[in-house]
């Protein structure tokens, strides 16, 4: 509607603008010359002797769509354009800035000017910019980075209070760039800001869609005073608009949709204000009476005064009022209950609010409403008590700590004890083993070395008897010592812990066959067919030594044969030691007598749980195989004998 002209309350006079796209101001600024500037839609104006010069893209503007003016040191005018940047008069030439020159947004909007810092806030689409001197930079306020914000007003000395598009408002602290946030959250009615601006008071008016409000900031930059004005206070519109704000002492003015509305400052003195009270306490919505716990309640609203309510009675609802006949639209609440809350609640309207789910213990619950001047009350306390089940109770935690204690101690010490009677019963059986070990080593040094030391004795002597036939007895002298060494080293490889595997064992018959044949010139050949190495149980690689050197033995003394093999093989859970020669072959008498190489072979097999066969073919050689069986684990076989222990 273009420019109106107001003596007091009188309209002295009305100016249409001279544009095509209509008569929209957007903003009025006077500077410190005394000179009144106009932003709208069609061009920035100056009024000089009554009249209005226009300035547009004509004279060097980006833009002919002006949101806010603004004036610094040098009494430059700096302007906002509706998507085109900034850009700055300095009486002769506009200069513009945009995104190339550093604006973090071609939108920008409204502009606050600090002149002891000789800088200029700009609000834009994204964040805030600082033009200082050259340099343009976007402020550091995480929560409006890509938010938008509309408009800026100085406050107090070091501050800047900047309003955003659905973020709330933002005290920031232009020298130290600390930052303090209030939304609809901390009681604001809307988080979207039309205006902000301050009054001589300190005073921070903010402009909604949903009407005016009024803070009062602590030291500390919390709210201790806030006013809300809707319809009960004269606003019919509610809905604000952008810029339009002007204080100036005593003297506000606000533009709504519907019109200006000039503030007065004037409350009914004729109506009483009440103080904050706690109205009820229900359990359980009132399913139950909560003053059955309590040994007394308050006369008029029947409150119970300590109550001491069972685990299980847990759910309560706290009713709680103030009236404010002034303004009971203006009246809010914040509780807190201690105990349970970390922090004060936001501002609410609603005077209720039900916790659930208590645990045992003492609690106070605590409320303040705001009085008719904006400030919060002094907080009204409640105390009461949850208590706790028998299960929750100290004696009960402690029997059932003492409990479990006594069930850990226990299965540890059985436990243990099991871990004990396993190491003993370990223990016992290799104490057996040894003993077993022991005998065997001299049964066998028996058998064997003995029975050598007495042949060589008794050849000896009868060297002295038979003195003619000294080299006869000689040959068995020496016959019998070779014996003898052999039989040592057998001894000692068996007693070797590291001998114990089955590659071990092979390398060794192989060694002593290819000696031993060596000195008929019989051809012998060994294979190692088992793949992977196994390790055997203990006593085992001694039993098997002496049954396949003995069978090897055999055939080199009594087979006839030119060639003699030795292989041992492994398919699934079986191990097999095959001797085999191309020799004349034995006698079924030589198997089934009771003495002799047959039957220690089949002795010593039947010793590891095996299987011992003596395969004949007609003038074909003999065939020796020893059989034992290997377990699921590829690292060992079963001993059945210890097994058995």
């Amino acid at each position: 509607k273009g420019i109106k002209i107001f003596e007091g309350e009188k309209l002295v006079r009305e100016i249409d603008l001279p544009f095509s796209k209509g008569n929209k101001v957007i903003s009025i600024k006077k500077d410190r010359l005394g000179r009144i500037w106009i932003g709208s839609l069609g061009g920035l104006g100056m009024v000089q002797h009554e009249k209005i010069v226009w300035f547009n893209h004509k004279n060097g503007m980006a833009s002919d769509s002006v949101n806010d003016i603004e004036f610094d040191n040098s009494d430059r005018v700096w302007i906002s354009y509706q998507g085109n940047g900034i850009g700055v008069w300095d009486g002769k030439t506009f200069t513009n800035f945009g995104t190339s020159s550093g604006l973090s947004s071609r939108y920008a909007f409204g502009l606050q000017f600090i002149p002891e810092e000789n800088s200029l806030f700009v609000c834009s689409y994204n964040n805030v910019n600082e033009i200082r001197g050259d340099r343009i930079r976007k402020l550091d306020i995480p929560k409006f980075d890509n938010v938008t914000t509309f408009c800026i007003s100085r406050y107090k000395k070091d501050f800047l209070v900047i309003g955003s598009a659905g973020r709330g408002i933002c005290i920031y602290n232009f020298k130290t760039g600390n930052i303090r946030h209030h939304s609809k959250t901390d009681g604001l009615s809307s988080s979207f800001i039309y205006f902000v601006k301050t009054d001589s008071e300190d005073n921070i008016w903010i402009g909604t869609e949903k009407g005016i409000e009024r803070l009062k900031l602590s030291e500390a930059l919390d709210i201790e005073e806030f006013l809300h004005f809707s319809e009960a206070d004269g606003l019919q519109g509610l809905e604000t608009n952008f810029n339009a704000c002007f204080i100036n002492g005593e003297s506000k003015y606000f533009g709504l949709v519907d019109g200006v509305y000039r503030f007065e400052n004037a409350f009914k003195q004729d109506l009483r204000e009440y103080g904050l009270r706690l109205t009820d306490v229900q359990l359980f919505y009132g399913d139950e009476d909560a003053t059955a716990y309590a040994d007394t309640f308050s006369y008029f609203f029947k409150v119970p005064i300590m109550p001491r309510f069972p685990a299980n009675k847990n759910h309560l609802t706290f009713s709680f009022s103030k009236v404010n006949k002034q303004g009971p639209q203006l009246v809010k609440y914040r509780y807190f209950l201690e105990n349970h809350d970390l922090n004060w609640s936001p501002p609410t309207e609603t005077g209720n609010v039900t916790y659930s789910n208590l645990s045992p213990g003492d609690y106070s619950f605590n409320i303040m409403a705001t009085a008719s001047n904006g400030r919060w009350t002094a907080p009204v306390t409640y105390a009461f008590s949850i208590l706790p089940a028998f299960y929750q109770k100290a004696w009960f935690i402690v029997a059932l700590f003492v409990f479990v204690a006594a069930i850990v101690i226990f299965s540890f010490y059985l436990k243990v004890r099991q871990k004990v009677n396993r190491v003993l019963t370990v223990e016992k059986i290799r104490f057996e083993e040894n003993i077993r070990l022991r005998k065997e080593i001299g049964r066998d040094f028996h058998d064997q070395m003995g029975n050598q030391l007495a042949r060589i004795i008794n050849y000896v002597s009868r060297i002295k008897i038979d003195k003619g036939k000294d080299l006869f007895w000689l040959d068995h002298v020496e016959e019998s010592a070779k014996n003898l060494l052999t039989g040592t080293k057998d001894f000692i490889w068996a007693l070797d812990p590291g001998n114990g595997t089955l590659s071990n064992l092979f390398i060794h018959l192989k060694d002593f066959g290819e000696k031993m044949f060596l000195e008929k010139r019989i051809e012998f050949s060994a294979f190692f067919e088992a793949g992977e190495n196994i390790l055997l149980p203990e006593g085992f690689g001694r039993e098997i030594n002496f049954v396949l050197k003995e069978a090897m033995t055999n055939a080199f003394k009594h087979s006839g044969a030119t060639m003699i093999s030795l292989a041992i093989k492994r398919s699934m859970n079986r191990i097999e030691f095959i001797v085999r020669d191309n020799g004349v072959g034995m006698s079924t008498e030589n198997l089934e007598n009771k003495e002799g190489g047959i039957y220690n072979m089949k002795y010593r097999t039947k010793k590891m749980n095996g299987d011992f066969q003596v395969l004949l073919e007609q003038n074909q050689g003999t065939e020796i195989r020893l059989t034992i069986l290997t377990s699921n684990k590829s690292n060992g076989i079963y001993d059945s004998a210890l097994k058995q222990k």
